[in-house]
């Protein structure tokens, strides 16, 4: 989530506040984004399942998560809608909307880099060293100019 869309999302509450079904519709979202939830049977590692499986696992939980907040976002914006005299239907606002792949591209990068630092500094990833210069060094890089 973009700063951009949890400013939008913030906003609803004082614009729309004597408006129950959008407050309502919004109240649902925000408790699902605020929800620890839990994986669903097939979404659960079992002792022995390898890296492609938890990565598979892990698809099918977020997939689901994103599937369902992405619906509750429509329900909102449905209402926002209907509110504001717009006619358009909730499948509609639920499969329009443009997000340009780089801007997906980047934020997956982000948090990737992010996880890698944080296992980094809980001693859950190990951090490659070469030591360029020594003896037995085939870098070509002279000794001389380290």
């Amino acid at each position: 989530m973009t700063l951009e869309h949890v400013g939008a999302l913030n906003l609803i509450e004082i614009e729309f506040a004597d408006k129950k079904q959008i407050i309502d519709a919004w109240r649902r979202l925000f408790e699902h984004l605020g929800t620890m939830h839990n994986r669903y049977p097939g979404e659960v590692y079992i002792d022995g399942d390898t890296l492609e499986q938890k990565n598979y696992k892990d698809d099918l939980f977020w997939r689901r998560i994103n599937n369902e907040r992405h619906t509750l976002l429509a329900k909102t914006l449905h209402s926002m809608a209907r509110e504001m005299g717009f006619k358009i239907e909730q499948l509609e606002i639920f499969e329009g909307g443009y997000t340009p792949q780089g801007w997906e591209d980047e934020q997956l990068e982000a948090r990737i880099v992010r996880k890698s630092f944080i296992d980094l500094l809980h001693g859950r990833r190990l951090l490659p060293v070469v030591l360029i210069g020594g003896e037995n060094d085939s870098s070509g890089v002279d000794e001389q100019t380290q």
